[in-house]
């Protein structure tokens, strides 16, 4: 019996390295807990933001020589639709990113493929992976 696992489905249709994977969870973590909140907001230095920027995650990620790896990761999570920007009218290091709440939902193994009442459901992207996501978990 094969059992249907969400982020396996996500990792090997969105061909994301754990790297990738890692980074998609901890822009995740305060959907789960919003104490995590806290944890960035601390981290950042930025009073009210509960959400990870680019620039924290870069600061996490980064190898000894530039954050190039982890910008292009986070960029490919964006286009995937995995994640998007609160605040994309500031400067793009700034950016708090966010799971849309149907991805997050569905990654969960949330198989109702709508988001839970009141939440994004982040655009024609994310709308777009979730049934890769939940395939055979239905």
């Amino acid at each position: 019996m094969s059992v249907h696992l969400p982020l396996r489905a996500m990792r090997q249709a969105g061909q994301l390295d754990h790297e990738t994977m890692t980074l998609l969870l901890t822009i995740g973590l305060i959907e789960e807990d919003a104490r995590f909140g806290l944890v960035f907001e601390a981290a950042q230095g930025t009073p009210g933001q509960h959400r990870p920027t680019i620039a924290l995650l870069c600061a996490w990620w980064r190898d000894a020589v530039d954050s190039g790896a982890v910008r292009g990761r986070l960029r490919r999570l964006q286009e995937l639709g995995l994640v998007q920007a609160v605040n994309p009218d500031a400067p793009r290091m700034e950016w708090a990113l966010q799971t849309p709440g149907a991805v997050w939902d569905a990654l969960r193994g949330d198989a109702s493929g709508t988001p839970a009442r009141g939440r994004a459901t982040g655009g024609r992207g994310a709308a777009q992976c979730i049934p890769t996501i939940l395939a055979a978990g239905a």
